[in-house]
């Protein structure tokens, strides 16, 4: 120890090395100080989808692994829409929905819309009637958004594209049926209505479904008796003649709708 340290230490007071250390870094004058980056429009758009995202999976998480039996007790407070939408949330909840045990569920919340709707065509499933109404993307190549075209005869939707290379002429169809019900409105048919502001390509057009003319040739034939064939002609009459009131029904109220 120096005198000088000698005395200072007597003193009680701490000398100042001037030595720089080795894990001491010199300070760069020149450096900038960091701004703290603002976000963008498409990072906070980003956030906010990936927040969402988030919050649609503990949702759905939690709905899987509540018992079923429970699960369908809190789907009975949902009206058709909401239930629809529920089973868009993934496979194993549509899964679920689409089942025909749960049918009831179905019936259940449709009585839970504020208005009540027409009754739904027979032989047609609660949630096949939900699909048709609710639904916008087309069933046939998956297309989603902006499919309009609700075929309630062929109890299906699909966009333009998909109608017009998949269903034939209806007159073309109708000349091959039986002359007992040609003319009887039994044969169901649909219309594709000129799109405004489209091209002309896309025209409209009278549509008939293959399968089930040639389903409704092969009933009629089965039968012996004019009796049986004149009840049968009547029947489908009224058959069609509902389906055509709950297409005409909500093609007036402009679809797009909610429960």
């Amino acid at each position: 120890m120096t005198p000088i340290q000698s005395l200072t230490a007597d003193a009680g007071v701490e000398t100042i090395s001037h030595k720089r250390s080795r894990t001491e870094q010199p300070e760069d004058e020149g450096a900038q100080v960091k701004r703290k980056k603002i976000p963008t429009k498409k990072e906070n758009k980003n956030l906010e989808s990936s927040k969402k995202s988030s919050s649609r999976q503990s949702k759905r998480a939690f709905l899987e692994d509540v018992p079923l039996d429970v699960v369908l007790d809190i789907f009975s407070y949902l009206d058709s829409y909401e239930l629809f939408s529920i089973s868009r949330l993934s496979r194993g909840l549509r899964d679920i929905l689409m089942d025909q045990s749960v049918e009831s569920v179905w019936r259940t919340a449709r009585k839970n819309w504020d208005w009540e709707p027409p009754p739904i065509p027979e032989g047609m499933s609660e949630s096949c009637y939900a699909d048709l109404l609710f639904g916008n993307h087309c069933q046939m190549c998956g297309q989603s958004g902006g499919c309009e075209l609700t075929f309630w005869f062929f109890r299906v939707r699909c966009c333009r594209d998909c109608a017009y290379k998949t269903f034939p002429f209806f007159n073309s169809l109708k000349q091959k049926q039986p002359l007992a019900y040609r003319d009887k409105d039994v044969l169901p048919r649909e219309i594709i209505q000129t799109k405004r502001g489209s091209d002309k390509t896309l025209p409209r057009r009278q549509i008939g479904h293959q399968a089930l003319t040639n389903q409704l040739k092969e009933e009629f034939i089965a039968l012996k008796t004019k009796e049986e064939r004149a009840s049968w002609i009547e029947s489908k009459r009224q058959k069609r003649a509902a389906v055509e009131a709950v297409g005409h029904f909500y093609q007036d109220k402009g679809g797009g709708f909610t429960a």
